[in-house]
């Protein structure tokens, strides 16, 4: 796993936890996880105004890349092909 470097002096968690949390919250922007882990990463969030803040950035950075996305037209061919890829390197081929 790559390390992100986020944790801060005075956060509440070690920084093999801050490393756990911005995976998990991620997970949780994205949509993968099970209601009862959402509740988990929720907490650590409200816990932590570092996890809070890294929440917020993410949260942004996503709506950016989805409205930035949203408004670039392309051929179907290239955006199914783009699609493909990333599908392809998500599963790690």
């Amino acid at each position: 796993m790559v390390k992100v470097g986020v944790h801060r002096n005075g956060s509440p968690y070690s920084e093999e936890e801050c490393e756990e949390i911005i995976t998990k919250l991620e997970m949780l922007l994205d949509g993968e996880l099970d209601p009862e882990k959402e509740k988990e990463v929720e907490k650590m969030v409200e816990d932590c105004e570092y996890c809070m803040e890294q929440y917020n950035i993410e949260r942004k950075f996503r709506k950016v890349i989805k409205n930035g996305l949203s408004a670039v037209k392309v051929s179907g061919n290239l955006a199914s092909g783009i699609m493909d890829r990333i599908k392809a390197l998500a599963a790690g081929r």
